[in-house]
């Protein structure tokens, strides 16, 4: 199943990127590339992790890969990740 990324969570990723890059460079860019090819093994069972609650697009689901947070949707023919927060943060509000 195909997988795409929101425009928040490539924000995200981003974002993740450079808080770790403050302190090691290097490490930023093997972390997020290891949460982008985890995000894209959604594809693969999409269904594995738990609802975590029901929006007008769907079944907000959400995979843990260290101290982040994924939300995703699953849709027909594709999985959308929604967004990739810290687990420290109030993700509530967020989502």
């Amino acid at each position: 199943m195909k997988v795409i990324f929101s425009k928040e969570a490539s924000q995200d990723l981003e974002a993740i990127g450079d808080w770790i890059a403050q302190e090691n460079p290097e490490r930023a860019f093997s972390f997020v590339t290891e949460l982008r090819h985890d995000c894209l093994s959604l594809g693969d069972f999409e269904e594995r992790n738990p609802v975590y609650k029901m929006s007008d697009l769907g079944e907000i689901r959400k995979r843990v890969f260290g101290s982040y947070v994924v939300f995703y949707i699953v849709n027909d023919d594709m999985v959308s990740i929604a967004r990739i927060i810290h687990g420290a943060r109030n993700y509530a509000n967020i989502i």
